[in-house]
């Protein structure tokens, strides 16, 4: 595999790096804290760029690239910590409904993504319910048209989404459908994630929506969305792990004890060191994961390994840097606090070590029972 960035991706790490150095500087960052983490100017300069398009088909506006240049674009994201939802809608919400991009609610969809006036997401989560691919939420057909009826907790930018795709059953089976967010039969609550993204609460009573697929197709589908969701995180996670590197590094060159840097005591050098190394494993492991679902190869093992170095590499890499700032690790007014919520928050997103690992083993051992 050929991790080497193409032209067209330096381009695209060029142009994110300008905007971003502009909109993610700490002043905006702690206004946008007090709006959901959400900055809405951002998001539109990155519409008009022409990159929350990145890698949607031309025929709604999009440049057509592959997934692997998305991550570029979501590793200076991470970096910058920027305070927008690109995770959830360019990547988990968007990407799985590409095959379907000739259908006319869908198309309508990724067109608003791409020209800034739209956000989709996904309603995957419920209450009290721990199995995904099990919904409680049900639609029902009245007049030849679908209804959803059930609740919907934590929407990943669910109070900006114009629209939103969410499983429920019909009749035993569980379908995938696409529903507009601002219609009388949705409404929302919000709420916050940890790193202070906005989250929502949906309450479908009679939404009106669309059905895309079904049985065996839904369940394609959603898997899809998993392997995008753990690549895409792990690709954040790069670049957030670097985020926090780059803040120890600084200080503990700068930092001086007994009228040394900090960095020259070995014990320090040592946290720095495995810092390093976590993060150039987790590159490793997200690049082949998007190399793989950009060549649309089997990235089942991948992206899960990939979500494994996104887990170990935000919790250490979040704990040593912050070990070795001292009391500034923890100061809310310093950078790095930000860091570290989005680092605990990712890793909440994936799951866990633990989970990442027994879904990777189940695998595992189900591919040598066959």
């Amino acid at each position: 595999m050929d991790f080497n960035l193409t032209e067209f991706q330096r381009e695209i790490l060029d142009l994110s790096d300008k905007l971003l150095s502009d909109y993610c500087t700490q002043a905006r960052l702690r206004k946008a804290e007090d709006s959901g983490y959400f900055d809405a100017e951002l998001w539109q300069q990155m519409a008009d760029a022409g990159l929350l398009g990145l890698a949607l088909p031309e025929s709604v506006g999009g440049m057509a690239q592959d997934f692997e240049t998305l991550t570029v674009l979501l590793e200076q994201l991470g970096r910058n910590v920027a305070p927008v939802p690109a995770l959830p809608v360019l990547a988990t919400a968007s990407l799985p409904l590409l095959p379907f991009a000739n259908v006319a609610c869908v198309q309508a969809a990724l067109r608003a993504i791409c020209s800034g006036q739209g956000m989709l997401t996904t309603a995957l989560a419920e209450p009290g319910v721990n199995t995904v691919s099990e919904p409680q939420a049900r639609a029902e057909s009245r007049d030849g048209k679908l209804y959803l009826y059930g609740e919907k907790s934590r929407v990943p930018a669910g109070m900006q989404a114009s629209d939103c795709w969410t499983l429920a059953q019909d009749g035993g089976d569980v379908g995938i459908y696409l529903f507009a967010c601002e219609q009388v039969g949705v409404k929302r609550r919000a709420q916050e994630a940890t790193n202070g993204q906005s989250l929502a609460h949906f309450s479908l009573d009679g939404a009106q929506a669309e059905l895309l697929v079904k049985g065996a197709d839904a369940d394609a589908m959603l898997t899809a969305a998993r392997h995008y969701q753990q690549a895409a995180t792990a690709a954040l996670a790069t670049g957030l792990c670097e985020g926090m590197l780059a803040l120890a590094s600084e200080h503990c060159s700068e930092r001086k004890q007994f009228g040394r840097p900090l960095g020259s005591f070995q014990a320090v050098a040592h946290q720095l060191a495995d810092c390093y190394i976590d993060k150039e494993c987790l590159r490793v492991a997200s690049e082949q994961a998007a190399c793989q679902l950009r060549d649309g190869s089997d990235a089942q093992e991948s992206s899960l390994v990939a979500a494994y170095w996104a887990t170990e590499a935000l919790h250490r890499i979040s704990h040593r840097s912050q070990q070795v700032h001292g009391g500034t690790g923890v100061d809310r007014d310093y950078p790095l606090f930000r860091y570290c919520l989005w680092a605990r928050q990712l890793e909440m997103d994936l799951g866990g070590q633990n989970s990442v690992l027994a879904a990777l083993g189940s695998n595992i051992a189900a591919a040598h029972a066959a």
